[in-house]
């Protein structure tokens, strides 16, 4: 909690989340306005925060209205990372949220992955047994699709006799194909 601290003196901590592997996600409010942090082995990830006056709102709605017409613009937020700052955008339909990037300029943002310090060692995957005896190399995969940033985490995927892909995604409680 030393970088919650770090970034605001006096937090009111609204929830504090983590996982089997270390990773921190800290929402607090810090006079009046909302922030949320990531930190991992006690260095900080990233930070986010919303402050409407640095946001260009108008070239955002623009391109939503373009592109995902119907949809309802629900937080925008500034995200820092030691590199990078972005604006992270929720939009929601039908119950559905989905997260969209931009720069801060109001650009599309394609964003990269926050933590790169998981890595997956292909060494140890190729001596494992069950690898080895499986058909399919998932590491060296034949095809490769871009799938939505709502589909980013899916928890399941079949393969049905049509040829059709089902994806699973159990955040929100839906199929997908």
């Amino acid at each position: 909690m030393k970088i919650v601290y770090e970034q605001c003196s006096k937090p009111d901590i609204v929830e504090v989340e983590t996982t089997t592997d270390g990773y921190v996600e800290v929402e607090y409010l810090c006079d009046g306005k909302r922030y949320e942090i990531g930190i991992r082995n006690n260095t900080l990830l990233y930070s986010e925060h919303s402050n409407l006056n640095e946001i260009p709102l108008d070239k955002i709605n623009s391109k939503l209205e373009k592109k995902y017409l119907g949809w309802i613009l629900d937080e925008v937020s500034q995200v820092k990372t030691n590199d990078t700052t972005f604006l992270k955008v929720e939009i929601l339909k039908d119950g559905i949220e989905q997260n969209l990037y931009f720069t801060n300029d109001g650009k599309w943002f394609k964003i990269k992955p926050i933590d790169i310090s998981s890595t997956l060692d292909f060494n140890a995957v190729e001596k494992n047994s069950m690898y080895k005896s499986a058909k399919y190399k998932f590491h060296k995969p034949d095809s490769v699709y871009e799938m939505p940033d709502l589909l980013k985490e899916v928890s399941g995927i079949a393969l049905s006799s049509e040829n059709v892909i089902y994806c699973i995604q159990d955040e929100i409680g839906s199929i997908f194909a």
